[in-house]
């Protein structure tokens, strides 16, 4: 994948080259076969940078864009997911209010935004249960799907395993990360944020200290500002958690 500041150059280098041209059109005579010639190559040189840079992003049901990352042969967001509707169109539910004990109801799906903080959505994206994020509708774009346990384990262990991995997938600082956000380094360029996580009970909690996402068999992965590892956890399926999309295999 080419990366896009690399793009950028590109297509500056054509817009520029091709101002040039039109430069020297006007003050010498230039062949039209020769002109005609170098604009088709200017042409296809914009295509194909247009086209990687559409390659570097998703978009959602709702219109919501997503920067993506290669590590090793598996491409992830980097954001978590902000969706309110299935893939189809249909809207996920919520539960009102935001803090509403659903330990009662029989396999609920629900998306919240932590808190009820509509503010936080860009940065945070939004928190599902896990029986919405199974739902046969579909919460990922299309050519996308929600990790499931063999996937998490192939990018731990591409960054050198679980004791380290979590240090290379959370962004670097104290600003968005609680300190000593231990072995933050981002260096896989996944760019994880400590978006907390909700209980059945209604409770929000681990914002700023933790990010926690879902894999597909309803356990949860998580990184912590105290260490440096990736944990899986068993979370209650009716828990609130982000969620990550990777992309399907070609």
């Amino acid at each position: 994948m080419i990366k896009r500041e690399y793009i950028y150059s590109i297509q500056k280098w054509v817009f520029n080259l091709w101002n040039f041209l039109i430069n020297i059109r006007r003050s010498y005579e230039l062949s039209n076969y020769i002109y005609v010639k170098v604009i088709i190559v200017l042409l296809i040189l914009l295509k194909l940078a247009s086209v990687s840079i559409a390659q570097d992003t998703v978009t959602d049901i709702d219109g919501n864009i997503y920067h993506t990352v290669q590590i090793g042969d598996q491409i992830w967001m980097k954001e978590n997911l902000r969706t309110t509707r299935y893939k189809n169109g249909d809207i996920i539910e919520t539960t009102v209010p935001e803090n509403k004990d659903i330990n009662e109801e029989n396999n609920p799906k629900y998306v919240w935004v932590f808190a009820g903080k509509e503010k936080n959505v860009n940065t945070y994206g939004r928190l599902y249960t896990w029986y919405s994020i199974t739902d046969s509708r579909g919460l990922c774009p299309c050519g996308w799907h929600i990790p499931d346990e063999s996937e998490w384990l192939k990018l731990a262990n591409f960054l050198g395993g679980e004791s380290v991995a979590g240090g290379k997938l959370k962004k670097e600082g104290i600003i968005d990360w609680y300190s000593p956000n231990i072995g933050a380094t981002n260096e896989s360029g996944f760019s994880a944020l400590p978006g907390g996580g909700r209980l059945s009970n209604g409770v929000f909690n681990d914002y700023g200290n933790g990010a926690i996402w879902w894999n597909m068999e309803g356990s949860g992965y998580y990184l912590n500002y105290s260490d440096a590892y990736i944990h899986k956890w068993d979370f209650v399926k009716k828990s609130g958690l982000s969620v990550r999309c990777v992309k399907d295999d070609d």
